[in-house]
């Protein structure tokens, strides 16, 4: 709950952007100086609530007064079985996943993941045309194509967006061990396989202390960090990095999301 009055919230606006994926969008905000939860709510009051920013994911382009980052629209999603979907929904005549909920009338659309099952809510938002509308043009403001895209080097923490078929869009972090066409592949403590992880989603990437890591890696693996992509034993190094010293790991990421504008 974002308890602001309509005069706490901090002056900022949405003057460009870019379409990531259907559901998630890279804006540029320009802003006044302000606490980072002041210009979270005054996004999402843009957003009409229909829409949120991603925390952790803005980056300063003008301290004080414009930042980039993302964007996402909001989905609700319901893990049902088969004797939930018959007691709480009908499904839509002429459809073969669209189900409609006997409580509120609302529409779901039902979907297969690897986590089996699920129901997603159907807003009808396009994120595009909401973005398109509440998009305020600013003489002088920091133009999308004049900003340079992250280039990820070989064992750097990446800092990027990620979403799954039912889950809402949030920060993932983990290392880079290799490329795949114009995609990182990036290992993280959240996945058993490295992650294919397209450049526009990337927010940053950070260099770490490989000597230190090596150290506390070294106690459970003989194995060391060849150069440039030896992607096979480099992917097994990072997940007994991830394995062996989390609390080390936790604390590069809570540095990067310090560095955060929002």
């Amino acid at each position: 709950m974002l308890n602001f009055s309509l005069k706490d919230l901090a002056p900022a606006s949405i003057t460009e952007y870019n379409m990531v994926t259907d559901r998630v969008a890279r804006v540029i905000v320009n802003c006044s100086k302000s606490r980072p939860d002041q210009i979270f709510a005054r996004l999402h009051d843009v957003l009409k609530n229909r829409a949120t920013p991603i925390r952790a994911s803005f980056r300063w382009l003008v301290r004080d007064e414009s930042m980039i980052g993302f964007v996402a629209t909001n989905q609700e999603t319901r893990v049902v079985n088969k004797e939930q979907l018959t007691a709480s929904f009908r499904l839509v005549a002429n459809s073969s996943n669209i189900y409609l909920n006997k409580e509120d009338d609302s529409i779901w659309e039902l979907r297969n993941g690897t986590g089996g099952t699920y129901l997603s809510k159907t807003t009808g938002d396009d994120l595009g045309e909401l973005i398109e509308s509440v998009r305020a043009s600013r003489s002088g403001a920091p133009r999308m194509a004049s900003i340079m895209a992250a280039t990820v080097q070989a064992h750097e923490v990446v800092a990027f967006v990620h979403s799954e078929e039912n889950t809402n869009p949030d920060m993932e972090y983990g290392f880079c061990v290799g490329r795949q066409g114009d995609d990182y592949l990036v290992v993280t403590a959240n996945h058993e396989a490295p992650v294919r992880v397209s450049a526009n989603t990337v927010v940053g990437c950070y260099s770490v202390d490989q000597n230190a890591l090596k150290a506390k890696v070294n106690a459970a693996t003989k194995a060391g960090i060849r150069a440039g992509f030896d992607k096979k034993p480099v992917i097994e190094y990072y997940k007994k990095a991830y394995s062996y010293d989390k609390n080390y790991l936790a604390m590069v990421i809570k540095q990067i999301e310090e560095s955060a504008a929002l």
